[in-house]
């Protein structure tokens, strides 16, 4: 593989601009594959045997149980089946000194969907799972929020975005769920935790997840 020189989005968002934020966002969306994505009949049953597993696993989670209801009734037709990266987090994203874009570390997923790279995004840039162990200054937090109000307007130009953004802060949820299993260490369990009461208070309110 070819040897990069740049930053990761993630480091980078400590120098950005805020004029560029805008520009940089409208191409990291470009490059997803939402054009020629189409609905898919297997998806249901995909996401809610998914879903059934994790239930199945994190029984004893009690914290979990208004969250599971909320993935448990969502009509899961409305991921798009489509070409992704798979875990598009702001630390597999490089910026090279000419600021030109890089996706590293592509990853296979139990279903592929540039609805689910959305919601990778915003785990970041929302919920800032890339900055949990780090203190976050005042100007990048500010940066991060003016990156996730950026994405959200790429979705919302789209034919149905306000639709297919209630199904990416779904997913959200899910990718945060999905993280349970995995955690060993407090400091994890406890963001995993506000991230979930964050996500679930969203998604309960008209319109929340915009």
């Amino acid at each position: 593989m070819e040897f990069i020189q740049g930053k990761t989005l993630a480091e980078y968002t400590n120098d950005i601009s805020i004029v560029e934020i805008a520009d940089l966002i409208c191409c990291l969306f470009k490059s997803l594959y939402w054009e020629n994505s189409k609905r898919d009949v297997k998806s249901a049953k995909i996401f809610n045997k998914k879903i059934a597993g994790l239930k199945e696993k994190l029984n004893n989670e009690n914290q979990l149980s208004e969250a599971f209801n909320i993935l448990e009734s969502f009509d899961w037709t409305n991921v798009y089946k489509s070409a992704c990266h798979g875990d598009l987090t702001l630390e597999n994203i490089l910026i090279t000194k000419d600021k030109k874009l890089y996706l590293i570390d592509f990853l296979d997923s139990f279903y592929n969907s540039w609805q689910i790279d959305i919601a990778k995004l915003l785990q970041d840039l929302e919920l800032k799972w890339a900055f949990r162990d780090k203190d976050i200054l005042p100007v990048r937090a500010m940066r991060l929020e003016v990156a996730r109000e950026a994405l959200i307007e790429e979705v919302l130009k789209i034919k149905d975005g306000k639709e297919k953004l209630k199904t990416i802060y779904h997913l959200l949820l899910l990718n945060v769920i999905r993280i349970y299993p995995y955690t060993k260490d407090t400091s994890t369990l406890l963001y995993l935790n506000k991230a979930v009461e964050i996500l679930t208070k969203k998604l309960k309110r008209k319109d929340g997840w915009l």
